[in-house]
């Protein structure tokens, strides 16, 4: 049906895993318009179907909507649909959320952050992972999350953040990249 949580769930028929949706998602994907279209490839590519040429269209869409003003039903869409791909621990969709992130103006910035906040207080070491891929901008990328932690209202779940961080600050040798990033990451997002 039509209305305000369509996409929550179409992205929750992703989620689930349930193969049998995917009848449900591809009759959608002919009907709806531009703006419900990345929940349906997120959820797609969330059954383990043509994720590649998903995730192309996704990261397309959100570069596209985050350098376009007028198109900011798109952006929101696009980093919602990504963000819950990340909330899965999906490396592509971290590392395009933080692209597009690092690039965009304040405007586009604050959706795709808040997207990408809701991905790391799901799958820290998700995103712990796609930090540590990030040797020329990784402190700008830190930054990013803290703008999203910034935004969040999600006190418990931040805290879980933290204590997972603070784990692996512990468990990672004295000196090492891993040590490095945790201690970077508890210093700016003020833990």
């Amino acid at each position: 049906l039509d209305g305000p949580l369509r996409d929550d769930a179409v992205l929750a028929l992703g989620t689930m895993g349930e193969g049998s949706s995917l009848a449900t998602l591809a009759e959608l994907q002919r009907q709806v318009s531009r703006e419900h279209q990345p929940a349906i490839a997120a959820s797609i590519c969330m059954l383990g179907l043509s994720c590649d040429a998903h995730h192309k269209y996704l990261d397309d869409t959100l570069r596209f909507a985050a350098t376009n003003a007028n198109f900011q039903l798109l952006l929101r869409a696009s980093s919602r649909a990504i963000g819950a791909m990340a909330a899965r621990g999906d490396q592509a969709a971290l590392t395009s959320l933080i692209d597009v992130g690092l690039m965009a103006n304040d405007q586009a910035r604050a959706p795709i952050a808040l997207a990408l906040g809701g991905a790391a207080v799901r799958q820290p070491a998700a995103m712990m992972t796609a930090l540590a891929a990030r040797a020329a901008d990784q402190p700008a990328a830190i930054e990013l999350l803290r703008d999203a932690f910034d935004m969040l209202e999600e006190d418990y779940a931040e805290e879980m953040f933290y204590v997972s961080v603070r784990r692996a600050f512990w468990a990672a040798a004295e000196g090492t990249p891993a040590r490095r990033l945790a201690e970077a990451v508890l210093q700016k997002l003020e833990f």
